[in-house]
């Protein structure tokens, strides 16, 4: 049985928080965002699809992460990633990359952002959680497939070994999960959460119709049950902290690759649009 815990991170030299949407792999555009807006003293969360998993753990240890960690102590700045549909959930849920500046995090981690060193009052304590439903999962494992035949054909090997050498273009545990029991953790008066960040997000935010996703739900027969399932989990979140006294002030997500914002029930909710390569969709939080 799994001994379950709450992942805390402190941080006491953050002066702003900025949360930014899906940069599909484009680990440069946060580098490029840090360097052409004078970020400082800030913690930046990226809110999914962050694109790890793609490449061996290897390739982000040696080459992707050392140049962002360079940037990030050059500007006193911290990056949390959050997973989303395109990130692999066991390298999430590993902590195997866990620096002073850079961290990537399991779901239902709590950031907690203290005023001074002395941590005698939170500024803002943030919830973290990833996971979403790929609507387009069906092209993407059929892909995966080619693949594996053409490495046993010309490597010889079994299909279980096939698929460990292939690039994986699909994770089949990438939807997000109702942990009730690590929100139970949640010390009110020590993690007091006000900004949750997610990937995806509760069904009464934008968008609320499956509306252009009419070609995936035809080639997918259980697509459109699972993408309500991806939002309840989150309507669930939502509920928990609202009905325990937890006094939200804003949720930004990704995922949808478009930008809204809305104010519900006293809370903003902030949808982040993707990289597009022209300017990073941010929200900004003091």
């Amino acid at each position: 049985m799994e001994d379950k815990k709450l992942n805390i991170i402190e941080f006491t030299d953050v002066e702003d928080l900025y949360c930014i949407g899906d940069i599909h792999g484009k680990f440069n555009s946060i580098k490029g965002f840090i360097k052409q807006n004078d970020i400082r003293n800030s913690l930046i969360i990226v809110c999914g699809d962050c694109g790890i998993g793609f490449e061996s753990t290897k390739h982000y240890e040696q080459t992707v992460f050392p140049d962002i960690i360079h940037i990030l102590k050059k500007y006193n700045d911290k990056l949390i990633f959050i997973r989303g549909n395109h990130d692999s959930r066991t390298i999430f849920d590993s902590g195997i990359f866990n620096y002073d500046e850079l961290k990537v995090v399991p779901d239902y981690t709590v950031v907690n952002i203290y005023y001074n060193e002395d941590k005698c009052a939170v500024k803002h304590s943030i919830l973290c959680v990833g996971g979403a439903t790929s609507i387009d999962r069906t092209y993407r494992l059929s892909l995966e497939r080619q693949q594996v035949l053409k490495k046993m054909a010309f490597s010889l090997c079994s299909e279980e070994e096939a698929y460990r050498k292939i690039k994986r273009l699909y994770w089949d545990d990438e939807a997000p999960y109702y942990d009730e029991e690590r929100l139970k953790m949640i010390d009110k008066t020590v993690c007091p959460i006000d900004i949750v960040c997610s990937h995806t997000a509760p069904s009464f935010c934008y968008p609320q119709t499956k509306e252009g996703l009419d070609y995936w739900l035809t080639q997918d027969k259980n697509l459109s049950e699972d993408l309500d399932n991806e939002r309840k989990v989150f309507d669930n979140i939502y509920s928990y902290l609202k009905e325990n006294g937890f006094e939200l002030s804003k949720w930004c997500y990704g995922h949808f690759h478009k930008h809204n914002t809305e104010y519900i029930d006293g809370v903003k909710f902030c949808l982040l649009d993707m990289d597009r390569g022209v300017k990073l969709d941010t929200e900004c939080i003091n």
